[in-house]
């Protein structure tokens, strides 16, 4: 298997352009770009940190050669996907990405100013890949780093089911990889930000203790033979003590982030590792357990996040109850504010309330608006063209169109692409049929109303316009249809 992740860093808003203008900006980034051997005369492109994992494309002339222009602000993440088949392989949360061997995920490291050329054979690119010009020192670095990480993934999998003393091994090695190349960072580079090297240095630190949790919480569960290795009194956990669990600064670093998440799970598994499933699941027994770690500004991000992640349980009485020890006892209003708005907006979406009515453009540009179908019910599917897992829901949609067609039930897509032809020309080639909206504006009420954070997202609107289910079954989930049909009338 061949896999890469070469890092963009880039803040803010991009623009992608191809072009052979020799007229560059001050605060232009540039990368030419040569592949060879590529499966596609095109590759995506998107910035990593958007979660809604919007897409570019960048395309490639005869030669495989392409040019990528951004504009940073300051140091951010893009990736650059090749190849024919993009897929997740998980275990767990907290495992990287895993890519396919048909697929490539390139990563450059880019600030203003910077000029790379980057050379590259898909079919080695560890034995191919060459860089050179402003810039090229940060990313030698993370390029290498990356090989690292993408070598180790391949095998961590097996090596979280193996012994202790060979995953011990398998991570130690890789601790002391990384800190070679680290400790190789020039001190001196003018692209090279300051303290990048020491943040290099944490982020590994806090990565490698995650690495030894992740074991033990693994093996915990399935009580092994190395569970008596890996308890408290065995020393096991000693490292925590050494570890600034309470340091706020330290949760810019996702690593440290991942870490005390582990450390929560960990400890909250020694716990309740005698108690019954129901017991070790509840997260209002988390919540307690949290409380019971952390303290000061930690421990509220660490509440808040669990608080978020149940908001669909705000009617259980655990969540009343957490959520009322949390705005009186948090320390950190802002995380305070942000619950009680994420609570009160999400009130708004509860079954039987009116559904908050909206109006967009069809591929004629007439305004159509949810209220005008009142009398009907209403499944609405919000999607874009450059979102994968959209486009897997389209036939699985388009059956359920056929199905139910002639009952008393609308399909409404509607887009959120900026792109308006894409769009378009995506409606009528598919071709797509119910009724085709557009929402182009990234500010668009749809999105705020509707708490849309990811996509696809589908919601069924009931006859008198109210809300029946904010986050409805994907059309591809057999649960979607049982929904449908649970409403007689239908």
């Amino acid at each position: 298997m061949k896999t890469i992740a070469i890092k963009i860093f880039c803040l803010g808003i991009f623009a992608l352009i191809i072009s052979c203008s020799t007229d560059r900006g001050k605060n232009e980034a540039m990368v030419k770009l040569k592949v060879s051997n590529p499966a596609r005369d095109f590759a995506e492109f998107r910035k990593k940190s958007d979660p809604s994992l919007k897409t570019d494309t960048i395309r490639f002339n005869k030669n495989g050669e392409a040019e990528i222009i951004v504009n940073p602000d300051t140091l951010t993440e893009y990736v650059i996907l090749l190849g024919d088949e993009i897929a997740l392989d998980t275990i767990k949360s907290s495992v990287p990405l895993v890519v396919k061997q048909k697929t490539q995920e390139l990563v450059l490291l880019l600030d203003n100013g910077f000029r790379l050329n980057l050379s590259l054979d898909l079919n080695n690119i560890s034995g191919s890949f060459k860089i050179e010009g402003a810039g090229s020192d940060i990313n030698d670095y993370f390029i290498r780093k990356e090989f690292l990480k993408n070598n180790f993934n391949i095998k961590y999998a097996e090596m979280l089911r193996g012994d202790l003393k060979s995953y011990n091994k398998f991570v130690d090695d890789f601790r002391k990889s990384n800190e070679e190349l680290i400790n190789n960072i020039p001190d001196d580079s003018k692209t090279i930000p300051s303290g990048y090297k020491e943040n290099e240095k944490k982020s590994l630190y806090f990565r490698y203790y995650g690495l030894k949790l992740n074991f033990a919480n693994l093996n915990i569960k399935r009580e092994t033979e190395d569970l008596k290795q890996l308890l408290p009194e065995s020393g096991f956990a000693g490292f925590l003590k050494d570890i600034k669990l309470n340091n706020p600064e330290n949760l810019n670093i996702a690593s440290y982030r991942q870490l005390v998440n582990l450390i929560s799970d960990y400890m909250h598994l020694l716990k309740y590792k005698d108690s019954s499933e129901a017991a070790l699941k509840s997260p209002g027994n988390k919540y307690i357990t949290l409380k019971q770690i952390f303290s000061g500004n930690i421990k509220d991000y660490m509440q808040y996040e669990l608080l978020k992640k149940n908001i669909n349980r705000r009617n259980e009485d655990w969540y009343n109850v957490a959520l009322d020890d949390y705005l009186k006892n948090s320390e950190t209003d802002s995380l305070k504010k942000l619950l009680s708005s994420l609570k009160e907006k999400k009130e708004k979406l509860e079954g039987g309330k009116p559904a908050p009515d909206f109006s967009y453009p069809d591929i004629n540009g007439k305004m159509i608006s949810l209220s005008e179908f009142r009398g009907n019910y209403i499944y609405i599917d919000v999607w874009a063209t450059w979102c994968k897992p959209c486009i897997y829901e389209i036939p699985y949609l388009k059956k359920m169109e056929e199905d139910y067609h002639g009952r008393k039930i609308k399909f409404m897509s509607i887009s959120i692409d900026e792109d308006i032809e894409k769009w378009k020309k995506t409606v009528l080639e598919k071709p797509l049929g119910g009724i085709q909206i557009i929402a182009s504006d990234p500010d668009a009420s749809i999105r705020k109303d509707y708490l849309i954070s990811g996509i696809p997202r589908f919601i069924l609107i009931g006859s008198e316009g109210e809300i029946l289910n904010e986050n409805a079954p994907r059309p591809s989930d057999p649960a979607s249809r049982e929904l449908l049909d649970s409403f007689l009338d239908l």
